[in-house]
């Protein structure tokens, strides 16, 4: 039988009865009280009498009670009455009848408007306490009580100040040596490792709290308190969305400001924290919120929710403090001490923690490191002492570059030789740098190495047992792994552990998993390795970040779309870029990245090739990416045309199309872009992919419309693409959704400059650097480096040094200026050739005198340059990239002449041994650039016209119409110019671009030109007119101008003047079919067959080919719409002999798809559908999407003839997908409807 309870009954000061016990706790109970005079009930928490008489715990007690009777706020729960009766020391307070966070939060998830008002009413209480000095130090959920009201939820927050003992340990010293205060999963960074901690340490907790509201997950956490511990300084937790994909981005980000490590990167008061609730931030005005750079570690891989261990309980009320005090001389026991342990001699800090011990054991003989191991095999027998210095030179070697990436040679051992990184501290990127020195070792030792010997590589990364911290004797499990992955790998190969996968998948294209383990192929550019400081973390710039994220939220639920991200140079969108793919990433997403470099449609081209490699790295068919196409569900005819389009073989591919076939729309471009985007759709039917596009300078008309039509082809897929936009103003689209980063406010500076500089640079330099650098976060970090570099600086000094730097571009010439002479002339050289240049072709063009592979790695490590791409074809890029523009600008006209003749010589010279057709008019292009700039403007015009005539033939449209406005610049004065805007009429309109097609043709129709270009206007003017117009204008229009050509081949019977008027012709009949004079129509097509016959037009003549067979099968069209079927038959028969004749396989057909209609009006549906057949083959070769749309849907039409609804379906939903990734407006809806049709029936 229990014994009472001898308090129950008890009146304390005379006016407080002790009537029913809440709860116990391992320092004392609490007790349901009642105050008669006041007729109210209170709490009363009474220590236990051996703690009471320990003194030390004693004056704990009364301080806190001191401190929170000292506070007045609704929401911290108020001190009634405090002190000591004889042996009862307590503390009565007012009673709260709600229930602990922590049970509100297992009961169920709140609502974003719950938490919001649960964290206001929190922070509102430390602002309170914070504003008189006072720190929580153990904010947890337990200790945040919930009432409900008619107003909602109403908080308070108990326990303030307490330091308390576990219920295990002996009545002693309230805060021993060894011991630390507080829960772990809710500790701060600063006080996990026993510094000084101030306010913003309750903050770091809150938003703990904040994320166990949004996740019902802790974000640290672990199976010992040590691991936790590590956890809370090291590691960053998930995203909360990973855990919970409906998390409101805005509170991810408010959040993820919260748990910054470092404190100076956090809320930087409780008011802070509580108005991003308010949205106060965005009432400001948007362009002035904040950012800051840091550099982060890696997220680690995530934490599975069996491996969560709760280490606090709740009881009734207060009774349960459940603040965890750890001994930590027993932290890695592995077995609970029974004798008690005497304690040594208090050794209490300013805020109540001594950890000296747990420091020595989470940095000392347990450190978490990174493997490389390296094992050699030898091929042959060998004399012992070559296989010695074969050897030697292998290790030799390997201490150079584990030199250069901060690596500690182990030793060697038999055929292993171990290097481990993050030796002397915990390194987040350890990984990746045993990584990247493994790729610098792998080539130092191809290189080198003698042919009897091969070698294999094996990377992992863990905990290893250090005793007395002598590495040569570490030793662990992930040490092993890592001995094993080298022994089974294949000559050359790097092998990783499955576990650190997640931290390289972004940096490297890694292979495919064998025994778990994945082999690093090379660099990745979907998220390549940055080489200088970079700092990545984007904090205080909550809205924006807000809306990336949310934009990313969305795309990951299947509503895709395009993001500009706007901004002047410097003001840190890579960075927001490098944020969304992290987020991408963490979504289980995939980052594909490309750079923009040219203008118009050779801009179009070079991304989507960029993409397309960037797609096959990843999967690791580079060399057969028509392989991965059809893994991925696209087409066997598309998946080869992306393979000829990435290897420089689209002219190949096409071949089959004829120079002369413009206005059927049949450009290559079109082709690999549907292609790319069933690419793209086959990708996402996997996991996400996020498109990124950066260094955009302007929205060029070409890439405004790929954009505008990408758009709406994703709307409805968890595909998304975001845009880095040099931009001085918002630039507002209707395609896409836009974030403008404007200036950083002076606050935003002065804390990038806390965080980045050392202490001593005092407070009158710091406010010279803020009003220096104007809010640009570049200038910013420039004027931080140069600060840096040379160290402690007066304000004297440094304002006579920044004086030579008062903007960004003349901070990074000082950076320029720096350099020796060597490698100032490598940066002048790339700046003319520009970002993206490949590596060899920099090194070749360089002077050998100049140095320039050592020039090159030097820039490289020093971070002025960065390499993106595989290690056998890199590509590189200034860093930041207007570093470019900067170093372009000081080049003299007289040196930028000299060097890009230089360049051009060397494109000239790369033309006379090229032998592809593609890569030669690449070379073509960078000469004709490189010359032009030179002053040779004769040369250039005859390049381009070379680059103009392959573009026709490999019907990259798109290329066609860029090169011909150079030439026009070239010919602004010359008459030949008017010849070269009649074609780029004829191009544009092929491309669909008919508006702007109509307006350059009525510029030209008012332009003084030969009678031969005026009436080939007239005709394009016509031909777009059909289009969108009523056709009785045009058709008068068109017989006023036959007069005119009528006369110029009567007087001058010239090839070209006989085939300008059977085209006029043509366009006069279809005009007329169009208006329904179906037999004047017929007699007009009968005069220019005639006149064909008559004058032998040779198909190599402007629209030659197309004079032989075109107007037969026309005039079959209008036989076949008058029912007139035997005429109709006959005139197809000659039409299919004529494009025969011609080998105009188009025109072969064009006539095969009349026929097919003939058939099946014939009854003769097999045959019909036999011949419909032949025409898609051809169309499928060809990559004319366009008619192979609607050929498909004839084929569903007949198919529904047949009674076959499965067959008419799939033909329809082809139909449907290729007019979609074509913005083939009218197919869509053709397609939709019958697609309706066959579904209500």
């Amino acid at each position: 039988m229990s014994r009472p309870d001898p308090l129950i009954g008890r009146v304390l000061r005379g006016t407080i009865e002790i009537r029913r016990l809440i709860g116990k706790g391992g320092m004392g109970a609490v007790y349901e009280g009642y105050q008669s005079h006041l007729d109210r009930r209170v709490a009363v928490k009474v220590m236990t009498p051996e703690h009471a008489r320990n003194p030390i715990a004693a004056e704990y007690f009364i301080r806190e009670a001191r401190q929170s009777s000292a506070l007045r706020h609704p929401n911290i729960i108020q001190i009634i009455d405090f002190g000591q009766e004889e042996d009862v020391l307590f503390m009565a307070m007012e009673f709260v009848p709600g229930v602990p966070l922590s049970s509100l939060m297992r009961e169920q998830r709140l609502s974003d408007e719950r938490i919001s008002k649960i964290m206001q009413q929190v922070l509102s209480a430390l602002e309170e306490a914070h504003a008189k000095g006072i720190v929580h130090r153990d904010l947890k959920p337990d200790n945040i009580m919930v009432e409900q009201t008619r107003d909602g939820d109403f908080v308070k927050i108990l326990d303030f100040g307490i330091a308390q003992s576990k219920a295990s340990q002996p009545a002693g010293p309230l805060t021993q040596a060894g011991a630390l205060v507080g829960t772990p999963n809710y500790m701060s960074p600063e006080q996990a490792e026993g510094k000084e901690i101030d306010g913003r340490s309750d903050l770091f907790s809150m938003g703990i709290i904040l994320y166990e509201l949004l996740t019902k997950k802790l974000p640290f956490r672990g199976d010992s308190v040590p691991r936790i511990l590590i956890e809370v300084i090291q590691k960053d937790p998930p995203a909360p969305a990973t855990l919970n994909p409906d998390v409101n981005p805005l509170l991810e980000v408010i959040c993820k400001r919260a748990l910054e490590k470092n404190r100076e990167l956090r809320y930087q008061s409780a008011t802070e924290f509580r108005q991003a609730f308010l949205g106060e931030t965005q009432k400001k005005a948007e362009p002035a919120a904040q950012f800051i750079f840091k550099r982060k570690p890696r997220t680690s891989p995530r934490i599975t929710d069996d491996e969560t261990i709760q280490l606090s309980k709740h009881t009734e009320d207060l009774a349960n403090d459940s603040s965890e005090v750890v001994d930590t001389n027993r932290l890695f026991d592995t077995e609970t001490r029974s004798a008690p342990v005497s304690a040594p001699e208090p050794s209490v800090s300013r805020f109540g923690v001594d950890l000296n011990d747990l420091k020595k054991d989470l940095v000392g003989e347990r450190q978490t490191v990174c493997s490389l191991v390296i094992q050699h095999r030898a091929l042959t027998r060998e004399d012992p002492e070559v296989m010695a210095d074969a050897r030697d030179l292998l290790e030799n070697i390997t201490r150079s570059v584990a030199e250069r990436w901060g690596g500690l040679v182990q030793g060697r051992s038999g055929a292993f030789i171990t290097v481990l990184f993050g030796t002397e501290t915990y390194d987040p990127q350890a990984a990746v740098k045993a990584s990247q020195a493994a790729m610098d070792l792998r080539g130092n030792l191809k290189r080198n190495l003698p042919d009897f010997l091969e070698f294999g590589l094996g990377i992992d990364a863990g905990e290893l047992y250090v005793p007395g911290l002598d590495w040569s004797k570490a030793s662990g499990e992930s040490l092993d792994t890592a001995f094993e992955l080298a022994q089974g790998a294949h000559a050359s190969e790097i092998r990783v552990a499955a576990s650190i996968v997640p931290l390289l998948e972004s940096f490297y294209k890694l292979g495919d998993s064998r025994d778990g383990a994945r082999s690093i192929l090379g660099l990745s550019d979907a998220e390549a390795l940055d080489r200088n400081e970079s700092f990545e973390g984007l904090v205080g710039r909550d809205i924006q970040v807000a809306g990336v994220l949310a934009f990313v939220s969305e795309v990951a639920r299947g509503k895709g779309g395009v993001l500009l991200m706007q901004g002047a140079a410097g003001m840190g969108k890579s960075a927001m870029l490098h944020e969304a793919g992290r987020m991408a990433q963490e979504r289980g997403g995939l980052v594909f990245k490309a750079w923009s470099k040219y203008e118009g449609a050779q801009e179009v081209r070079n991304i989507l090739a960029q993409w397309i490699r960037a797609i096959a790295r990843y999967h690791g068919r580079s060399k057969d990416i028509d392989v991965l196409g059809q893994e991925l569900g696209m087409t066997p005819e598309s998946a080869r045309l992306l393979r000829a389009f990435v290897e420089n073989r689209l002219a190949e591919a096409t071949s089959g199309l004829s120079n002369q076939q413009l206005d059927d729309g049949a450009s290559s471009l079109q082709a690999v872009d549907a292609a790319f985007r069933q690419l793209l759709k086959g990708q996402a039917k996997r996991r996400l992919p996020l498109l990124q596009l950066d260094e955009v300078h302007d929205l060029s008309p070409e890439l405004k419309t790929w954009l505008e039509r990408f758009s709406r082809t994703i709307a409805d897929q968890n595909i998304g693409l975001m845009v880095g936009f040099r931009s001085k103003h918002p630039e507002e689209v209707d395609f896409a959704r836009t974030i403008y980063l404007e200036a950083l406010e002076d606050s935003a500076s002065r804390a990038i400059l806390k965080v980045n500089l050392p202490v001593e640079v005092g407070a009158a330099l710091r406010a010279e650097l803020v009003k220096l650098a104007a809010g640009v976060p570049l200038h910013l970090m420039e004027l931080i480096r140069i600060v840096k570099s040379r160290k402690a600086m007066t304000l004297e000094e440094a304002q006579a040094h920044l004086s030579k730097a008062p903007d960004v571009r003349t901070s990074l010439l000082t950076r320029l200026y720096d350099l020796e002479k060597p490698a100032q002339n490598l940066m002048a050289l790339l700046a003319v050739l520009g970002n993206q240049t490949r590596g060899d072709v920099l090194l070749e063009i360089a002077l050998e005198a100049w140095q320039p592979e050592q020039e090159l790695e030097k820039l490289w490590r020093s971070g002025l340059l960065s390499i993106e791409g595989e290690s056998e074809e890199p590509e590189i890029f200034f860093n930041p990239p207007v570093f470019g523009d900067v170093v372009y600008e000081q080049m003299s006209l007289k040196m930028r002449a000299q060097v890009h003749q230089r360049a051009s010589d060397y494109f000239e010279g790369r033309l006379s041994t090229e032998k592809n057709t593609a890569l030669k008019r690449h070379w073509r292009l960078k000469a004709a650039h490189h010359l032009l700039a030179a002053g040779r403007s004769d040369d250039a015009l005859t390049r381009l016209e070379e680059v103009l005539r392959d573009a026709e033939f490999g019907h990259e449209y798109e290329v066609a119409v860029d090169v011909i406005k150079s030439i026009k610049k070239l010919l602004h004065q010359s008459p030949r110019r008017f010849e070269f805007t009649l074609k780029e009429v004829r191009l544009l309109e092929a491309l669909g671009r008919t508006r702007e097609a109509i307006q350059i043709a009525l510029a030209l129709d008012k332009e003084d030109c030969s009678p031969h270009v005026q009436i080939g206007t007239k005709w394009e003017l016509a031909r777009l007119w059909l289009k969108e117009q009523d056709p009785d204008p045009v058709e008068r229009m068109l017989k006023k101008t036959l007069i005119e050509a009528r006369r110029m081949a009567h007087e001058n019977p010239s090839v070209d003047s006989l085939a300008l008027l059977i085209r006029g012709l043509q366009l006069l009949a279809a005009a007329q079919e169009r208006g329904q004079k179906f037999q004047q129509a017929a007699d007009t097509l009968l005069e220019a067959i005639e006149l064909t016959e008559r004058h032998q037009i040779p198909s190599t003549t402007d629209w030659g080919a197309r004079l032989l067979w075109e107007p037969l099968n026309q005039l079959g069209r209008i036989r076949l719409r008058l029912k007139e079927l035997p005429g109709a038959e006959s005139l197809f028969e000659l039409a299919m002999r004529a494009a025969l004749d011609s080998n105009d396989r188009r025109g072969v057909m064009q006539v095969k798809a009349n026929s097919s209609v003939l058939l099946a009006e014939q009854n003769r549906v097999d045959a019909a559908i036999r011949t419909l057949q032949d025409a898609l083959k051809i169309a499928r070769e060809l990559n004319d999407l366009q008619t192979l749309a609607q050929l498909r849907h004839n084929e569903g039409l007949m198919a529904l003839k047949q009674r076959r609804r499965d067959r008419a379906e799939e033909a329809f939903n082809e139909s449907l997908q290729i007019s979609e990734s074509l913005d083939f407006r009218e197919g869509i809806g053709l397609n939709v409807k019958a697609l309706t049709m066959l579904r209500e029936k």
